[in-house]
């Protein structure tokens, strides 16, 4: 992963960057997000940043004034300036400066990932490696110890050719020269911050050197094992403890053979990753040492088939779909399936027919726990077969009982007390989850009971029941259009606006008038 220095003294954009989903795409970790330019650079030795994003007018020290200082150090990175100023003398600067690109505010996310991934680009580049080798090797031979590890890692996992692997051979002190490769293969949702925890958990251990996000993935970090110290199996067994209280992190800790010379860590890296083709079939918490039988099936992926979906289609035996599915899995599992992506579309086909069940008497949509996409989005990031067959299970069984209710005497009073805390509460935020908690009952459940008892969804009555309010306030009150709105529970006056003529016909301010 390359890692970005965020440099702003505004923090709705520092918090907005940094929480933009993008980055995980373009394989960027953001490490630091810092208010001036002389945080940031009193933190760059630390946090040793690829790419900086950095505004232009700042307290302190402002970011020209910030990426000036950097070039005198001759630190090897890659700058974009933001700015909400279009100041020429700026821009001139900043090309003196070498900045990559100048954007401005507010920034166009879309221009911004077209600008990451053009820089990016430019570093994969051969002659973007070669630049950021010579100046990296020349700032660490100044002297710039906390360099070191960038620069070997950066050899080992990104740039690991036999060219850059020599010349990091020959020109830095202290270089790892035996042990084995250690690939952890941690699935998460996609967050730098617990990306970055499972690094200082791994560094945490004794005889672990080196640890790195690998490059283009969200969850394979890898490192380097002294096996001088302990043994492989004791280390791996040491990563997997060290991981598995928290439950978000399942993990398969795959090693390589052996190596004895700083030059075979591409060998080592290439075997490591070998071994991730066999994650999916793994149980959880295990340890996996490569070997060479492995390069025989490297890259074959088995086409799937589906299997008996009648199961499905009828959703009227529980036990018959569990059985069904339990073997669907270990059909997949004795194919030795590797492609990651098949199985994902494979269960996800799976988990569209059962909503599409659901489709037929209510609406899924309006309730959370039971979005098609998000289902199938958490499918995506599941660790093993397994895993994807028990969330199959869960949504199978969800579905199934809202379909075969059987409601009883109490369903009339659980609606009743929604709806009349809905006409009580209209100026409020309600949502599905809190209704049920008032009714204590489960979201869902009463999603189901409420669509029986009044043939509508819980979203469209409380909409109805709005508007109805809003035409009577109109009618009887000189309130303002906006504190009308705000009264029944829309602090957009614009929104508002147009959801009332689209129930009436006319605006809120035709109504007033006719009325």
């Amino acid at each position: 992963m390359y890692r970005l220095m965020i440099v702003d003294d505004e923090k709705q954009t520092r918090q907005g960057l940094s929480q933009w989903s993008e980055w995980h795409n373009l394989s960027v970790d953001v490490v630091a997000c810092v208010e001036n330019g002389k945080k940031a650079l009193s933190l760059i030795d630390q946090v040793l940043p690829d790419l900086i994003l950095s505004d232009i007018r700042m307290p302190e020290m402002d970011g020209l004034e910030f990426v000036e200082e950097l070039r005198l150090k001759r630190f090897p990175v890659r700058v974009i300036f933001i700015s909400g100023y279009d100041d020429t003398a700026y821009l001139k600067k900043a090309i003196k400066l070498a900045a990559f690109d100048y954007l401005m505010k507010p920034i166009d996310l879309d221009e911004l990932r077209r600008c990451v991934t053009k820089l990016i680009h430019e570093i994969e580049s051969d002659e973007g490696r070669g630049s950021y080798f010579s100046r990296a090797l020349e700032v660490y031979e100044k002297g710039n110890k906390a360099f070191h590890k960038s620069i070997v890692e950066n050899a080992i996992y990104v740039n690991n050719s036999e060219e850059h692997i020599n010349l990091i051979r020959k020109n830095v002190d202290d270089l790892p020269s035996s042990g084995r490769m250690v690939a952890v293969f941690a699935y998460h949702s996609n967050n730098t911050l617990r990306g970055q925890f499972v690094l200082d958990l791994m560094d945490s251990i004794p005889g672990i050197s080196y640890s790195y996000h690998l490059p283009h993935t969200d969850h394979v970090y890898c490192c380097l094992m002294n096996c001088d110290q302990r043994s492989e199996t004791d280390i791996a067994n040491s990563i997997i403890d060290t991981l598995k209280p928290y439950q978000y992190y399942p993990c398969v800790v795959g090693i390589s053979s052996y190596f004895t010379d700083f030059c075979m860590i591409p060998k080592a890296l290439k075997e490591v990753l070998l071994v991730s083709e066999s994650v999916l079939y793994l149980d959880s918490y295990s340890a996996v040492f490569y070997s060479p039988e492995m390069e025989d099936t490297s890259g074959s992926h088995n086409t799937i088939s589906f299997g008996d979906t009648k199961q499905i289609s009828s959703l009227v035996d529980k036990p018959a779909f569990k059985k069904w599915i339990e073997e669907e899995t270990a059909r997949l599992i004795s194919m030795r399936i590797t492609d990651r992506d098949s199985c994902v579309k494979y269960y996800g086909n799976i988990l569209h027919m059962i909503f599409a069940e659901l489709q037929e008497s209510f609406q899924s949509d309006e309730v959370s726990e039971l979005n098609e996409s998000e289902a199938i989005l958490a499918l995506s990031k599941m660790f093993n077969l397994k895993q994807m067959e028990s969330h199959i299970l869960k949504y199978y069984t969800i579905i199934y009982d809202i379909i075969h209710l059987d409601f009883d005497g109490s369903a009339g009073h659980s609606v009743r007390m929604a709806c009349k805390y809905i006409d009580e509460h209209l100026a409020d935020e309600i949502s599905i989850q809190q209704l049920g908690g008032i009714v204590n009952i489960s979201p869902t459940y009463l999603c189901a009971l409420f669509k029986h008892e009044t043939g509508q969804t819980i979203g469209s009555y409380l909409r109805s029941h709005r508007l109805e309010y809003a035409a009577k306030l109109l009618q009887t009150s000189s309130l303002k259009l906006y504190d009308v709105a705000y009264k029944v529970g829309y602090p957009n006056p614009s929104h508002f606006s147009k959801l009332f003529k689209k129930q009436y016909g006319c605006t809120p301010s035709e109504y007033r008038e006719r009325n």
